[in-house]
């Protein structure tokens, strides 16, 4: 769905998206030989925007506290994973505010459930860049990221990414996932 499907049914959504487009800055203006302007404007699109737009079944997830104490069991504090990598180039994947990850069965491996909207409204719940090296050294998901490679797209907006079974049945086995997936720290790398 776009924004503006997704908009046009609300009047509190379109007001402020509204108000968003009303506080961005101007990044371009052009005079044309007929005499128009042309004004290009930028707007942040995290924060106050990314609240309208995201889906309502993006909900905040509440912190667990683990009651394991970790000096007991320090085989279970430490992380093989820092964040997800999805290397989708050559897939043709178009950038999208809430994408789905999925096993070749289907089974879902990254969507909104995944979640917590405190994340995604500050972050992104994903971030895309174009290029591997520079995802894997990317803040966002730490310096020991998981890298996967994406398969080919589904859907009708292809807002679906799917992964292999292999690949899908390493990060079921990592326990860190629950938190880099809540905490929004996947990229995927898209071709230029």
């Amino acid at each position: 769905m776009t924004v503006n499907d997704y908009a046009s049914g609300s009047p509190v959504i379109l007001a402020g998206l509204e108000k968003t487009a009303r506080d961005a800055g101007i990044s371009k203006q052009v005079y044309t030989s007929a005499l128009s302007v042309e004004i290009t404007i930028e707007a942040g699109m995290f924060g106050g925007f990314l609240q309208l737009v995201l889906p309502e079944d993006i909900r905040q997830i509440p912190r667990i506290n683990p009651e394991i104490d970790p000096k007991m069991m320090p085989a279970i504090g430490k992380s093989l994973y820092s964040g997800l990598v999805i290397d989708a180039r050559g897939l043709g994947i178009e950038p999208v505010l809430n994408p789905i990850i999925v096993s070749e069965q289907g089974h879902q491996v990254y969507s909104s459930a995944f979640v917590s909207r405190e994340f995604a409204v500050q972050e992104g719940v994903c971030k895309y860049v174009c290029n591997l090296d520079q995802a894997v050294r990317d803040k966002r998901i730490g310096d020991k990221p998981l890298v996967l490679k994406g398969l080919r797209k589904e859907g009708s907006r292809n807002a679906t990414l799917v992964i292999s079974m292999s690949d899908y049945l390493v990060l079921e086995k990592a326990t860190e996932r629950h938190s880099f997936l809540n905490e929004c720290r996947v990229i995927i790398v898209r071709d230029e």
